[in-house]
């Protein structure tokens, strides 16, 4: 039955390794490469896959990212890149990266430079990251940026301060993460944000937002009943699990890259068929993945329970709660 239902992106992990040291980072950090990146899209390619998103760690830092980007635009419909920006702020990778016919690049951008650099723990990751931005911005390349709300940079004169370094730099958009206490950052308690600080700074985004024009969207999705509301219209279901999926760096499919829930391996049969014979991926498609009190709400069509990875980070069961306060 779900080998039926289409696939319509995949984040592809080029590397685990990263120039950066975030404190936040959901991943594992080590110096392992991505070493079959061109079978695994030639398969994506045969499954029909629309979007591709180079992800790591930092994919740039795989030695071959150039060649694979090159590969995966000739094969791909829709490529994007997710990069923390740095490499990017040198001119040689730059125009490399604006050669092929990328769809959107999304850069982290956290705060203002303090703010940023104490989060990424690398001196100088700020500038080269703006001056990335910058570039694309001039070069007519589609910019985003993602924003890991943590405790350091959710109050109001953090958020004023990025979105109007946004909208100086003619930059209009933004998503915004969750911290998800996994990966590097499950030590990292203290970035943490509570309820009230959470639903604190939605409300000065939103008016930041009107003041400044850049849009910005919830990364993860949100359980309704743990908001206002006026966020209503923030809150998102997440798909991952359903038609799109991570893939680590040796062909692992998981259902989202924070949640690191295994489904099969791309090179036992290919996406689809691994997909078709995965129980967790029945779980997903009959919703049995969500807490049986969501399925009973009012509010699942408009936040299917929240996050996944939310649950597995708390509790290690994909059917639990996610609750802001945990």
């Amino acid at each position: 039955m779900n080998a039926l239902i289409p696939v319509t992106k995949i984040e592809l992990e080029l590397t685990e390794a990263c120039n950066l040291q975030c404190k936040f980072c959901y991943n594992s950090c080590e110096p392992t490469y991505c070493e079959k990146a061109y079978d695994i899209i030639d398969r994506l390619e045969s499954d029909g896959v629309f979007e591709l998103v180079l992800t790591g760690g930092e994919p740039s830092n795989h030695p071959n990212f150039f060649n694979i980007l090159n590969y995966a635009c000739k094969h791909i419909p829709r490529v994007m890149v997710q990069s923390n920006g740095v490499n990017f702020g040198t001119m040689e990778n730059f125009e490399r990266l604006i050669s092929e016919p990328v769809a959107c690049v999304n850069f982290s951008l956290h705060g203002p430079k303090s703010v940023h650099e104490r989060l990424t723990q690398v001196s100088g990751s700020f500038d080269l990251t703006v001056q990335a931005i910058k570039w694309c911005i001039g070069a007519k390349i589609r910019v985003a940026s993602n924003l890991v709300l943590t405790a350091w940079n959710s109050d109001r004169d953090n958020l004023e301060k990025l979105m109007s370094l946004h909208s100086e730099l003619g930059m209009r958009e933004m998503t915004v993460t969750r911290f998800i206490p996994c990966g590097c950052g499950q030590e990292a308690l203290e970035l943490k944000v509570s309820r009230l600080k959470f639903i604190e700074a939605l409300d000065n985004l939103v008016n930041i937002s009107k003041k400044t024009d850049v849009q910005f969207l919830l990364a993860n999705a949100m359980p309704r009943c743990e908001l206002e509301e006026r966020h209503e219209s923030l809150c998102n279901r997440c798909s991952f699990g359903v038609d799109k999926f991570y893939i680590d760096i040796k062909g692992n499919i998981l259902t989202c890259g924070m949640s690191r829930i295994k489904l099969g391996n791309v090179f036992n049969g290919g996406l689809l068929s691994e997909l078709a014979l995965s129980e967790i991926r029945d779980s997903y498609l009959e919703r049995n993945h969500i807490p049986l009190e969501c399925r009973q709400c009012k509010y699942l069509d408009i936040c299917g329970g929240g996050c996944r990875a939310v649950s597995v980070a708390n509790c290690n069961k994909i059917d639990g709660y996610d609750s802001l306060e945990l």
